[in-house]
């Protein structure tokens, strides 16, 4: 019986980026199947952390605010950039710590789970309990919302939220490294507990939630395109752009307004933050959301988390065959 000639093997040396991409692809898989509690996720200590040192500043001038945001956010870099330091320091195998702290920073299926929770409330007539379950992915208030503000509401909040807790970390990861997604992961984390739609945190929370706007752009453009060219649209990529300028930030009117015209229903409109109505304008189409609109921007995130894993595998494949030469 022949030897199977397996010495090409040894002659592969994974560079570091090859590792990453490795490292990523292992947690893309297993995201789809395991997701680590809410009420074990180390972010709630994180979130702990993070209230205590906003508790007592908010009655201060706004100029005292903004500075004591950011001495905040300092603090906070710094431990979580720390923390990872000394752990990889002191790893013996630093690629299974890099895949325990990225898979605890990167999740899709909490939030996928949520909007089917919310959908299949609709679906039962359950409209208290969708309410509930929206929370866990918007800011607005949910107490008196219609049928159609649930619709609309989980249509935008979704792929937002999956900017932020998937596409974001793995993009930075792939590129930059256990370090840079650390920083980029705590920045967004802050800014969204210190969301300036709450308005005690309209100034304390005014630099991270810049920062995390410049972070996340990148992953907010290349999944508005992904949805573009997987989904199409009855208008040019080129108007998508010019609509979403008007929104109050463009990454966000990008995305909601590229998901608006895939589904061919109409998204943004008034909504309301701590009982203030907030003025946005329409985008997308004419048609009015519904629950099986909620069904089909869960399909389209899941649809482009295939695509971004195909990717991961295609590059998975190249970097190998290129450290074999």
């Amino acid at each position: 019986m022949p030897e199977l000639d397996i010495q090409w093997l040894s002659n592969i040396a994974l560079s570091d980026f090859s590792v990453r991409l490795l490292i990523l692809l292992g947690i893309m898989l297993l995201d789809q199947f395991i997701a680590l509690p809410s009420s074990y996720h180390p972010k709630l200590v994180f979130r702990y952390l993070s209230q205590q040192l906003a508790a007592k500043v908010n009655s201060r001038t706004a100029t005292q605010q903004k500075i004591a945001g950011q001495i905040t956010l300092l603090v906070l870099i710094s431990l979580t950039f720390g923390f990872t330091w000394l752990i990889m320091f002191f790893a013996v195998y630093p690629w299974f710590f890099q895949f325990i702290i990225i898979g605890l920073l990167i999740s899709s299926k909490p939030l996928l789970t949520s909007a089917n929770i919310v959908k299949r409330s609709l679906e039962n007539n359950h409209k208290v309990l969708a309410r509930e379950q929206l929370q866990q992915l918007c800011l607005r208030d949910t107490k008196s919302l219609s049928t159609l503000g649930i619709a609309k509401a989980t249509t935008e909040a979704l792929p937002q939220r999956l900017i932020i807790s998937y596409f974001s970390p793995i993009l930075i990861y792939a590129c930059f490294g256990i370090y840079a997604t650390v920083l980029a992961v705590t920045v967004s984390s802050a800014a969204q507990i210190f969301n300036q739609k709450h308005l005690r945190f309209f100034h304390y929370g005014m630099s991270a939630n810049l920062l995390s706007r410049i972070i996340i752009f990148p992953a907010q453009l290349l999944f508005s395109l992904n949805i573009y060219l997987l989904f199409g649209a009855k208008t040019s990529f080129s108007h998508i752009i010019n609509q979403a300028k008007n929104w109050h930030t463009f990454g966000n009117g990008l995305i909601i307004n590229v998901s608006a015209w895939a589904l061919n229903c109409s998204l943004g409109g008034a909504v309301i933050y701590q009982k203030i109505k907030i003025t946005r304008p329409q985008l997308g189409t004419t048609t009015q959301p519904s629950v099986i609109h909620i069904n089909d921007i869960i399909r389209v995130n899941q649809q482009v988390i295939t695509s971004w894993l195909g990717l991961i595998v295609i590059a998975v494949v190249s970097s190998l065959i290129i450290n074999t030469f």
